[in-house]
């Protein structure tokens, strides 16, 4: 194994296996030695002191699990009987890799070398079902407990404030730095992709995203489209998945953002599905890291925050539109999912979504032509007093509609079990052209997700397609609003969109989307019928006794009705290790 030590804010990940370090620790309330400018904080209290020296270990866990070695220098003025080190994560009780190392009398430092045993996740059958099994994705921060004469001392996972956090990455999780958008991709400059031909782009290490990132979010515009076709963008240095991120016909031009998770050597690749040359774009509007120094998500029943309708924004305005008051997320909010409509434009261009009170960067966040009506999510930072701004460059009035469906909020737990994201290599999780038929207007597909119980899944993050509309339409995503351990109701329809699309048209968009307290997302679309095409990228997680969506949103839970209720459909599993239910009703919006 290469070990690699970084004194940095965040430890480097080298090609080998990625380690993570921290340096000179002290037990709060002990006398320790000086504190050297990379080291954590150093209590006062008896003469007596236990010292921590660098901490190394290993920084991430495939969600197969695996060993994870750790090693460090202890030091004491009394003598060390034992040493632990534990691995507390979300999920599953119990899952809590522990060693332990003993010592000899008369021990007063020693370097302790352990391996933790992360068991691959999976599921058991108990009284209520499926229940979680070994150690789900997500994050696990280490705690080390020290026994010496005086008693046992521990930091880590407990909420002893450290220079780094210990945390181990189980299935590429991470947390959310938001970023103002910046442009990392652009092949108009002479570097056009060819028909089938594949684009990598190098992201972990460039354009201010650490060399440690595990995913991030990009919106991708494809331009100067030869042919009709589509764009795929995944992990470098793994297939070409069968799923999509953009589908486009000949000359258009077509945005979607994208959340991937980093491939080999921090890298991922773009596709070019088509037979036509075509022209990519690539803004960055944030990354994940694997650790809690990040933001975590919650997710909500989609919220409208914005409509400008009848009075339009006028050419080449901007309209500023306040997160805080409108959607109700809270003041420390780093940043918002959005999902943007522009709507009755009187001329071509784009939107520009970015941070209040920050100059207008050289970026799209949605692109379109004279008429059209069209959306795209925009995962937003927020600027000054929890405000974005929406800029179009439109020569002439447009309509803009937004709505909200969460937020990102730094994490000061010191043990992160909720709003980590997890991803893995794209899946296609649902296509109605391969069975069930197109969704009938005025109806929802229903029961698509699984149990929080099981997996401990708080909101999915889809990339969802409509093709072969029979009428201009809509789609809506969102939970379901059916009482915990029910089957899916179909209830709980908000007032908002995330597809918007005419008649003929295939049109995709990412999709943050929160599952109701039954572990349920649906899908409603408005007029005419549909085919939905659904594609996994990943999901965020919720811990034991976190909020479900219909908390988040103020609704009170119904008790819940017998498991006789369960939906119908036959149950598929995609490499997350997330079953899933399809079925439908009839029923529309209340």
């Amino acid at each position: 194994m290469t070990r690699e030590i970084s004194r940095g804010i965040r430890p480097r990940r080298s090609t080998a296996v990625a380690l993570a370090a921290v340096t000179g620790l002290a037990v709060a309330g002990l006398a320790a030695p000086a504190a050297s400018a990379d080291s954590g904080p150093a209590g006062t209290g008896p003469a007596d002191a236990v010292s921590i020296g660098e901490v190394s270990f290993q920084r991430q866990v495939p969600p197969s699990g695996g060993s994870v070695p750790v090693s460090f220098q202890v030091s004491d003025s009394v003598a060390i009987s034992q040493v632990t080190v534990t691995g507390h994560g979300p999920v599953a009780p119990g899952c809590a890799p522990t060693a332990s190392a003993a010592f000899p009398a008369g021990t007063f430092a020693t370097t302790v070398s352990l391996d933790l045993s992360f068991a691959p996740a999976g599921t058991t059958q108990g009284p209520n079902g499926a229940l979680p099994a070994g150690c789900q994705a997500g994050l696990y921060a280490l705690e080390i407990a020290v026994t010496d004469a005086n008693g046992t001392h521990s930091f880590g996972a407990v909420g002893t404030p450290l220079a780094k956090p210990l945390d181990v990455s189980v299935g590429s999780a991470g947390t959310y730095v938001a970023v103002a958008p910046q442009r990392v991709l652009d092949t108009r400059n002479g570097s056009t992709l060819r028909g089938r031909g594949v684009a990598s782009l190098k992201v972990a290490g460039t354009a201010g995203v650490p060399a440690d990132a595990v995913a991030v979010v990009m919106n991708v515009t494809a331009t100067n489209a030869g042919d009709a076709g589509f764009v795929t963008v995944y992990p470098a240095g793994r297939p070409a998945p069968i799923t999509s991120n953009l589908n486009h016909t000949a000359g258009q031009t077509v945005p979607n953002a994208v959340t991937v998770q980093l491939g080999a050597g921090g890298a991922v690749e773009l596709l070019n599905g088509s037979d036509g040359n075509l022209d990519l774009v690539a803004d960055i509007t944030g990354y994940y890291v694997p650790d809690t120094t990040g933001a975590v998500y919650t997710g909500f029943s989609p919220k409208r925050v914005l409509d400008t309708r009848p009075t339009h924004v006028p050419a080449r305005g901007t309209v500023t539109v306040d997160l805080c008051r409108q959607a109700r997320i809270p003041y420390d909010a780093t940043a918002a999912a959005l999902n943007v409509t522009v709507t009755d434009p009187q001329d071509v261009g784009f939107l520009t979504v970015y941070p209040h009170g920050q100059a207008l960067p050289n970026s799209s966040s949605l692109n379109f032509g004279r008429g059209q009506t069209i959306s795209n999510t925009a995962i937003a930072r927020l600027g000054t007093d929890c405000l974005v701004d929406v800029f179009s460059s439109a020569f002439a009035p447009v309509d803009i509609v937004v709505d909200a469906s969460g937020y990102f909020v730094p994490d000061t737990s010191g043990q992160t079990t909720d709003g980590v994201l997890v991803t893995g290599t794209p899946v296609r999780q649902y296509d109605s052209r391969q069975g069930g038929g197109p969704i009938p207007g005025g109806s929802s597909l229903l029961g698509w997700g699984m149990k929080p119980r099981d997996r401990g899944v708080g909101s999915l993050l889809l990339n969802v397609t409509a093709t072969n509309p029979t009428m201009d339409s809509y789609v809506t995503v969102y939970p379901d609003a059916g009482p915990a351990d029910s089957a899916p109701t179909g209830a709980g329809l908000p007032n908002a969109s995330n597809l918007n699309f005419t008649a003929g048209q295939t049109i995709p968009n990412m999709v943050n989307a929160a599952v109701g307290a039954n572990g349920y997302v649906d899908f409603f679309n408005h007029v005419g019928s549909t085919d939905l095409v659904v594609d996994m990228f990943g999901y965020y997680t919720t811990g034991i006794g976190a909020k479900s969506a219909a908390a988040v949103t103020g609704k009170s839970a119904a008790a819940a009705p017998s498991a006789s209720g369960a939906a119908s459909g036959t149950p598929l599993v995609n490499p997350l290790g997330l079953p899933v239910m399809a079925t439908r009703t009839a029923a529309g919006r209340p």
